[in-house]
């Protein structure tokens, strides 16, 4: 079934982006509802114009199943809110990781230019050594 059809197509569900667009229509199709993905705004190869991450897409489903697949939707919302809602807080973690003895590691951004330089001069200090010892070979 598509769109062009002549059956009247319905949007179920608005989302940010095709990636979650084409979720949506995998958990649609899995249950046997057919659907279709039709983006909004601007689309096309332009040079960043349509590679925008937050690109909205609508998801259609035929008029008769509408409320079947909102629900369908609905259900898998709720169900991905209560598996987030069990998983242990930032807090819980920090908690956990100081009990042991050892906090986590907090080494700000400066810290973390300061390693990426230092790796990076090892990096070529070895690099360079390696190539001065095939040269006096």
């Amino acid at each position: 079934m598509t769109i062009g059809d002549g059956g009247d197509w319905v949007e179920v569900a608005f989302v940010r982006d095709e990636g979650e667009a084409s979720m949506v229509q995998g958990l649609l199709e899995g249950n046997g509802i057919p659907s279709a993905i039709k983006g909004v705004g601007v689309q096309g190869p332009r040079v960043g114009v349509g590679w925008l991450p937050n690109n909205p897409h609508r998801v259609l489903a035929p008029s008769q199943r509408a409320d079947e697949a909102r629900g369908l939707i609905e259900r898998s919302l709720a169900e991905n809110e209560a598996e987030a809602l069990a998983a242990p807080s930032v807090e819980d973690l920090e908690e956990a990781a100081a009990g042991r003895g050892r906090g986590p590691r907090g080494y700000g951004l400066v810290g973390a230019y300061a390693r990426a330089w230092i790796w990076s001069a090892v990096a070529m200090a070895l690099i360079f050594g390696a190539f001065l010892l095939i040269r006096a070979l």
